[in-house]
């Protein structure tokens, strides 16, 4: 699920175009040392480039600390904060499979933002977020 949104450029291109727009973007690689998707800092400089992800920071959480703080439950599990509040939490998107998103698609995570850049109270502030489990 994390593969389909990257290497379709939907979530490099969200975060290029939120970035650009003031918003701060993390990436946190939840996979704990024996986990085969552990990424040490020398193989998640290529993984970043590959993917072209465009986030401020990747932070290792292979404790969980990070995810179980606030609740992460799958990989990709988005969070939107603002000014210190949960303003968005959960999925992606309305397109929980792992092939090419349909055009029909809302992108929950866009949404969110752009209607708190707006000034404007978000409207689906959590939807169910969908992916493989987290590995803690």
């Amino acid at each position: 699920f994390v593969q389909k949104h990257y290497k379709s450029e939907d979530m490099p291109g969200l975060q290029r175009e939120f970035a650009g727009r003031g918003v701060t973007w993390f990436v946190i690689n939840s996979a704990n040392r024996n986990h085969e998707n552990y990424l040490t800092p020398e193989k998640a400089q290529p993984v970043a480039r590959d993917w072209a992800i465009s986030s401020a920071q990747m932070i290792k959480d292979e404790q969980g600390t990070i995810g179980r703080l606030f609740g992460a439950k799958t990989t990709p599990h988005l969070f939107v904060i603002n000014r210190g509040t949960m303003a968005y939490q959960g999925a992606i998107d309305n397109d929980p499979t792992t092939d090419g998103k349909p055009a029909e698609a809302i992108n929950y995570v866009r949404q969110a933002l752009n209607e708190l850049l707006a000034g404007t109270p978000v409207s689906k502030a959590s939807v169910k977020p969908y992916g493989c489990s987290v590995k803690y």
